[in-house]
């Protein structure tokens, strides 16, 4: 989706744009499995991403990277955190955007803050004072710092257009606006050199933009469009190696297919076992109620490939499907929310009951004479068609059945002495099951 920014406006240097040299990979977030949010590299050379991490918190607005690696956090707070591990450490700043700033100084600014700043070099955090009446950053815009000047994108008091501010520094109370910008939801910016790249969701449709922003002409270029939804931009100091998106996880696959199983027995789920794991992850089997999100509508979630009947949470004759999960293991379980998490394709499981059948005599009389016979009413459940198989003292017998009723001729043998005469079933088949 394309924006052209057509408002212009004076006092604003013309910048240069220069590529050469710089590498073009940003860092955004988006939400990860399990509802944290998850870091995703962006390689604006191919327009591609990947999601190779976690990170400290599951609620955060904006992120910064620091020179030494960490992550700068805009989440109400200030949290500065160490992705490889450790405490993260919190500062009292009501803050919700971040730009850097160069040199390890980051300002930041939220919707009870007017203007603050970060000095990664020294832990300390530092108030600037207010912004302009009516100018305040919220859950969406941005702060971001080029050629030596902070500016900022910001939905204005009425909420009606977005608008672009030069932020005084020295003073933030004498801010100016700038310009106008057509209306669409600014999610983040960031700068790398003097190229300002902004990420804004469309009006329409869904995914994420990046683009090329110029001050001088107030005019976008988009770069790249992605599918994901993305609602944070931050730019990686030079020194800092960015993450690899290289996952070796694969969960393997099963058969698919419908496969299934009559009570008691438990499901078996059909894995091939070529799954690929590093030295960390698990394999394991999850049972869920919904294809188009597994994760979502699991059931169980096993060690094992075995899955036994529950009546309280299953129906017989009920479609349920099973895959198999690899990521690292977390307390005995695949953690779902594991960047390297992988999901086979899907089998179907359904379990059936065992056919089942009574029999009475027709017309209610159940005695017979040497050498009668009686008619015998077979009521089956199950699924048609059967084959029941029964033996009385005339012998063994197997007939077939079309519907869940019908009938059989039971003879006494000419000269059989007085007694009971057994009828039998010792065997019996429906569409599905066999019951012997």
């Amino acid at each position: 989706m394309f924006y052209s920014w057509k408002y212009n406006f004076v006092g604003v240097l013309l910048l240069c744009y220069c590529f050469k040299g710089q590498a073009q990979i940003l860092y955004g977030l988006t939400d990860g499995y399990a509802g944290g949010d998850s870091l995703v590299v962006i390689d604006l050379s191919t327009c591609t991403s990947c999601t190779p991490a976690g990170i400290c918190t599951d609620q955060s607005y904006e992120m910064e990277v620091l020179p030494n690696g960490n992550y700068l956090i805009a989440m109400g707070v200030l949290e500065v955190c160490n992705p490889s591990g450790g405490a993260p450490q919190f500062f009292p700043a009501p803050a919700y955007v971040v730009a850097s700033a160069g040199g390890g100084l980051y300002y930041y600014s939220g919707p009870t803050v007017g203007l603050g700043l970060y000095n990664s070099n020294t832990g300390t955090v530092q108030t600037l004072g207010a912004l302009p009446s009516g100018l305040s950053f919220g859950s969406g815009g941005d702060l971001f710092y080029v050629n030596g000047v902070l500016y900022g994108m910001v939905l204005n008091a009425n909420n009606l257009m977005w608008e672009l501010y030069q932020i005084n520094t020295s003073n933030p109370t004498l801010s100016v606006f700038l310009a106008t910008l057509p209306y669409f939801v600014v999610q983040g910016v960031t700068t790398i050199g003097n190229t300002v790249y902004v990420l804004e969701t469309p009006v329409s449709g869904t995914g994420s933009v990046i683009s090329t922003y110029n001050l001088a002409t107030n005019t976008a270029t988009p770069v790249c469009t992605f599918d994901i939804f993305l609602f944070s931009l931050s730019a990686i100091p030079a020194g800092v190696t960015p993450l690899s998106c290289s996952c070796t996880t694969n969960a393997g696959s099963v058969t698919a297919g419908i496969n299934t199983f009559c009570l008691p027995a438990a499901a078996q789920v059909p894995y091939n076992g070529n799954a690929v794991l590093d030295g960390d992850d698990l394999l394991q089997y999850i049972l869920f109620t919904n294809p188009a999100n597994p994760l979502g509508s699991i059931l169980l979630q096993s060690n094992n490939s075995t899955f036994a009947f529950n009546s309280a949470t299953m129906q017989l004759g009920v479609i349920y499907y099973a895959a198999t999960i690899a990521g690292n293991n977390v307390g005995g379980n695949v953690a779902l929310n594991d960047p390297c998490f992988d999901i086979s394709n899907t089998t179907q499981i359904i379990w059936r009951p065992l056919p089942a059948v009574s029999f009475t005599v027709l017309g209610g009389n159940p005695n017979v004479c040497s050498g009668e016979c009686r008619t015998v009413v077979a009521s089956l459940t199950g699924t048609p068609p059967f084959t029941l198989t029964y033996s009385t003292s005339a012998g063994t017998f197997s007939q077939a059945f079309s519907s869940n009723s019908g009938s059989f001729q039971v003879c006494a043998p000419v000269g059989a002495a007085p007694g009971p005469l057994l009828i039998q079933a010792t065997a019996l088949v429906d569409a599905w099951c066999t019951c012997q």
